[in-house]
């Protein structure tokens, strides 16, 4: 899981998180959402609803890649064998 950051998603403040291929954007605004995005929130009850795009075509999956490569460059920097 990459740190959750702060944005503004349709005018309100929001964090977004990423689970491997999964991305969560979690309202901390007290403002509602729009009367077209109500269908994506989850409720207790309901379905839940989930939005599908093509990851690897998105700009954000590739610097998400960038940064796990330079994590397990630095791990095997940290943790290789003392000489």
């Amino acid at each position: 899981m990459m740190a959750p950051f702060p944005e503004k998603f349709c005018g309100l403040n929001t964090y977004r998180f990423y689970l491997c291929r999964y991305q969560a954007t979690i309202k901390v605004d007290n403002r509602p959402f729009s009367a077209g995005l109500e269908g994506c929130l989850l409720r207790a009850g309901q379905p839940f609803v989930l939005g599908l795009r093509r990851h690897k075509a998105a700009k954000d999956f590739w610097a998400a890649v960038g940064l796990v490569r330079q994590n397990e460059d630095y791990l095997a920097k940290a943790f290789a064998p003392k000489k």
